[in-house]
C-alpha cells in the first residue's frame, strides 16, 4: 500500500465559534488564538463559523482556545460534544432564528410604513389618526423592530465598543441607531432641525428587516455551501446488525466497539470500517472513491464504512468505530481544507482588518462635508447612516470560503481530497505536471504482453507449457503467465518436478521433458542455443518488455514478453493535461527506448529515464528552478520526496490510509484522471474566488461614493448590502454543478 510523507508533529483543534458575522471578526479571533504560546497557525472560516487552530505538542488545551476566543470579542465556543459520530454546525437553527425576526419585522415595518403613508391610504381609520398620534406609534413601532428583532446587533455593537473594538454590528447599530435617535428627537423636540424635517423611523426600521432577510438567505445559502460534506457524513447508517454469541442484535451504530463482529446482507451498507471473515460480495465504493464499479472483496480484504455490499452476506470484524473510520477521517481532512485560508484572500484580510474604521471616518466625513455645504441635517445625518450600512464587509469575509468550501467539498464527492485551499489555489496555476509511471501511469503488476514462437509450437501450446512450468513459482512474472494462461481459458497441468533458479527462472520436468522458462543466462547455463530465439525476443527488448525465454528438452520454444501495462484512462488523462495547457513529464527507472516507447504510447514528449528514486526529488527542482510550477504525481512509496518538494503533490491509490495521509491532494480512485478533475475544478474554484472578491471590492468602492452624495437611502442601502452577500454564496455555490 502507497504510503506518504508523515504527518507534522503538531495537532489540529477544530473550534466552532458562535457570534462572528463579518471579515473583522475573523481577524480578531484569529489575532487572539494566534498570541497564545504554542500556537502555530489560526484559520477561521467564516462560511462554517470554525477555527482551524495547528498547536505544538506542548501548545494551549482546548479551554485555553475557548478563553482566547472569548477575549477577542462577543464570541463563544460551545462546549465540546460527546459521542462517537462526527457532526458538523446546524446552520438551519441560525436561518430559522432570521426569519422568524424577519417575520415579526417585516411585520412591524408594514404597518410603520402605512401609518407614515397615511395621507396615501385609503382607508378612513388610518388616514384619519392624527399626527401626534402616528408620529409616537411609528417610535413605538420602530423601537419594536430595532430592540426586539434587531436586538443582537446592538447587544454585540455595545459590547465591542467596551473593548473600543467595532465590526459589522457596529455598523448597523450605529446606522439603524441614528436613525432612530434623530427621529425621536424631532418628535420630543419639534422644530429643532426645522419644520420640515421627517421623522426616519422608517428607515430604521427597514435597515434591520432587510439585513435579516438577507441574513435568513446567507444562513440558508451556506449551510448549501457544505452539503457534499453532510452527504458524506449522511453515507453510514445509524443501526448495525452484531453478533452476540449465537444471536444477532440490532444496536445503534454509535454502541459498536472495535473487535465485534458485524452482519451486513446484500443491499446494505458497512457500519464502520473492518476487514471481512467470512463471505464475498462485490461492493460499491462510489461514495468514498468516486469510483463507479463495484470492487469484489473476500475474507482478508478491508472494508470501509459507508461502501454498499451489493451481493452476498458478509460478516466483518470492526476496526475502527466513529470518528476512527476512513471516512470519518475524509470528512475531517475536507473541513481543515476548507479552514485553511488561500494565499489569494490575504488581500481581503488586509483590506478587512482596517475596513470598519475607515468606513467610520467616511461616515464622519460625509456629516461634516454636507453640513459644510450647508445641507440639511436631515439630507447629511441620512447620508452618513447610508455609508455605514452600504460598507458592512459582509460579502468581503464570504468571498474565498465559501468558493473554497464548495470547491472541496464536490472534490471530496469526486474522490478527490485537498488538504488546503492553498493545494486547492495553487492545482490550477499549473505549468508542468510531473507523472511518475509504475503505480500512476500504469497499473504497477506486470502482465502478458506479447507471445513469439518458433516452428513447432502455437501460441496456445507455449503460454500453457510455460504456466504449468510456473505453476509452483511466487514470483510477479510468474504470475502474469499464469493469469494471461485462465484468462484465455487455458488449462494448466502440474510439473512432475518443480525448481525455481532465483534471479533467473524455473525448471521443471513436464511428461518426462525438461522444460527451462527464464532468461538468457538460466538456458545458456544449460546447454540451449539460444541464438534462434534473439530475432522474436527483439521487438520485445525495444519496448522494454522482460524476457522470458522458453525451451523443451534443450531446443529453444519461443519467448514471452511480460511488462506492467497502460491504466485504461492514461492516454486520455494526458491529452487532457495538454489540453489544458500544461505540459505533462514522464518520470521512470525505465531504460531510455522504453521509456521511449510508453511515452510514445501516451503521447508525451518529454520524459526522463533511468532516474533512480532517490534523483526523483533533484528532477522535480530542476524543473521549478527553471521556473516551472510543478504538480508531482505519484503512488506515494519512493515518490514521497518529490510530492513534499513539488508546488502541488499528488498522490494516486486507493488504500485508505494513503487517503488520509496524502501528500497535498489525495486522488483515491487511483485513476490518473483524477488528476486532470483537481486541475479543471482548482481553476473553476480560483475564478469564482476571483469573482466573488471583485464584486465585493467594486460593490464597495462604487456604493460608498453613492451613498455619500446622498443618491442611496438607508433603506435601499441596507438592502443592496444584504443582496452582497447572498450574491457572493450563491456565485460561490454554482460551483456543486459546473461541468469539469
Amino acid at each position: 500500500m502507497p504510503t506518504i510523507p508523515a504527518k507534522p508533529v503538531s495537532r489540529r483543534e477544530l473550534l466552532p465559534i458562535e457570534g462572528m458575522h463579518c471579515a473583522s471578526c475573523v481577524l480578531r479571533v484569529e489575532k487572539a488564538i494566534g498570541k497564545l504560546p504554542g500556537v502555530v497557525s489560526a484559520n477561521v472560516n467564516l462560511a462554517t463559523k470554525e477555527a482551524m487552530v495547528e498547536i505544538l505538542p506542548d501548545g494551549p488545551a482546548y479551554d485555553d482556545l475557548c478563553r482566547a476566543v472569548a477575549t477577542a470579542g462577543d464570541f463563544r465556543v460551545p462546549e465540546r460534544g460527546a459521542g462517537n459520530r462526527l457532526s458538523l454546525p446546524d446552520e438551519s437553527d441560525e436561518a430559522r432564528s432570521y426569519l422568524l425576526r424577519f417575520v415579526i419585522g417585516a411585520v412591524l415595518t408594514l404597518v410603520l410604513l402605512v401609518i407614515h403613508l397615511k395621507d396615501f391610504v385609503p382607508v378612513a381609520a388610518i388616514t384619519d389618526l392624527p399626527d401626534a398620534t402616528a408620529r409616537w406609534a411609528e417610535l413605538v413601532l420602530a423601537a419594536g423592530v430595532l430592540f426586539f428583532c434587531g436586538r443582537s446587533f446592538f447587544v454585540v455593537a455595545a459590547k465591542q465598543a467596551v473593548r473600543f473594538q467595532a465590526d459589522m454590528n457596529t455598523l448597523i447599530a450605529v446606522g439603524a441607531g441614528t436613525a432612530f435617535v434623530f427621529g425621536a428627537v424631532v418628535l420630543v423636540f419639534p422644530g429643532a432641525f426645522g419644520d420640515d424635517t421627517m421623522l426616519h423611523f422608517h428607515s430604521a426600521a427597514m435597515i434591520v428587516t432587510l439585513i435579516l432577510l438577507g441574513r435568513y438567505f446567507e444562513a440558508r445559502a451556506k449551510g448549501k455551501t457544505s452539503q457534499a460534506v453532510r452527504k458524506l457524513l449522511a453515507i453510514v447508517p445509524q443501526k448495525a446488525t452484531v453478533l452476540r454469541g449465537t444471536e444477532e442484535v440490532e444496536i445503534p451504530v454509535d454502541d459498536l466497539v472495535t473487535g465485534d463482529l458485524a452482519i451486513v446482507r446484500p443491499g446494505q451498507k458497512f457500519p464502520a470500517d473492518g476487514i471481512i471473515a467470512d463471505g464475498s460480495s462485490a461492493v460499491d465504493e462510489s461514495m468514498i472513491t468516486g469510483e463507479s464499479l463495484p470492487v469484489e472483496r473476500g475474507p482478508g480484504d478491508e472494508v470501509i464504512g459507508g461502501t454498499l455490499s451489493k451481493n452476498g452476506r458478509i460478516l466483518f470484524t470492526v476496526t475502527r468505530v466513529g470518528a476512527e473510520t476512513a471516512l470519518a477521517r475524509i470528512v475531517l481532512l475536507v473541513r481543515e481544507a476548507q479552514g485553511v485560508k488561500a494565499p489569494v484572500q490575504r488581500l481581503a484580510d488586509r483590506v478587512a482588518s482596517v475596513f470598519v474604521p475607515i468606513v467610520i471616518l467616511i461616515s464622519f466625513a460625509t456629516l461634516g462635508g454636507w453640513m459644510l455645504a450647508g445641507g440639511k441635517i436631515e439630507n447629511a445625518i441620512m447620508a452618513a447612516v447610508s455609508v455605514l450600512i452600504i460598507a458592512c464587509p459582509c460579502a468581503l469575509g464570504l468571498a474565498t470560503p465559501t468558493a473554497v468550501m464548495v470547491g472541496t467539498g464536490r472534490a471530496a464527492r469526486l474522490g478527490i481530497l485537498f488538504r488546503g485551499a492553498p493545494a486547492l489555489e495553487n492545482a490550477g496555476r499549473a505549468t508542468t505536471v510531473v507523472l511518475d509511471k509504475t503505480g500512476t501511469l500504469t497499473k504497477g503488476e506486470p502482465a502478458l504482453t506479447g507471445i513469439a514462437v518458433l516452428e513447432g509450437h502455437s501460441e496456445e501450446s507455449l503460454l500453457k507449457l510455460a504456466a504449468t512450468a510456473e505453476r509452483f513459482s511466487e514470483h510477479p512474472v510468474a504470475k502474469a503467465v499464469l493469469s494471461a494462461a485462465a484468462e484465455r481459458g487455458i488449462e494448466t497441468g502440474r510439473p512432475d518436478e518443480f525448481r525455481a533458479v532465483e534471479g533467473h527462472g524455473v525448471r521443471a520436468v513436464i511428461d518426462g521433458a525438461l522444460v527451462l522458462a527464464g532468461n538468457r543466462k538460466l538456458l545458456e547455463d544449460e546447454g540451449v542455443d539460444v541464438r534462434p530465439l534473439d530475432e522474436l525476443a527483439a521487438p520485445f527488448s525495444a519496448a522494454g518488455k522482460t524476457l522470458v525465454l522458453l525451451s523443451v528438452s534443450g531446443i529453444p520454444a519461443g519467448v514471452l514478453g511480460v511488462s506492467d501495462t497502460l491504466k485504461e484512462s492514461a492516454a486520455e488523462a494526458v491529452a487532457s493535461i495538454r489540453a489544458l495547457g500544461v505540459e505533462p513529464v514522464m518520470l521512470t527507472g525505465d531504460s531510455t527506448a522504453a521509456a521511449e516507447h510508453m511515452a510514445k504510447a501516451l503521447g508525451i514528449e518529454r520524459f526522463l529515464a533511468e532516474v533512480l528514486p532517490e534523483n526523483k526529488l533533484e528532477e522535480v527542482r530542476k524543473l521549478m528552478d527553471a521556473g516551472e510550477r510543478v504538480v508531482m504525481v505519484g503512488d506515494g512509496i519512493n515518490d514521497a520526496p518529490a510530492l513534499a518538494a513539488a508546488d502541488v503533490g499528488m498522490a494516486i491509490g486507493t488504500g485508505t490510509d494513503v487517503a488520509i495521509e496524502a501528500a497535498d491532494v489525495t486522488l483515491m480512485s487511483g485513476d490518473p484522471a483524477g488528476v486532470v478533475t483537481a486541475m479543471r475544478l482548482s481553476r473553476r474554484t480560483l475564478h469564482t474566488i476571483r469573482q466573488n472578491l471583485f464584486w465585493a471590492f467594486f460593490y464597495n468602492v462604487l456604493a460608498i461614493p453613492l451613498a455619500a452624495g446622498g443618491l442611496l437611502t438607508p433603506a435601499i442601502a441596507a438592502g443592496a448590502m444584504a443582496f452582497s452577500s447572498v450574491s457572493v454564496v450563491t456565485n460561490s455555490l454554482r460551483l456543486r454543478s459546473v461541468r469539469l
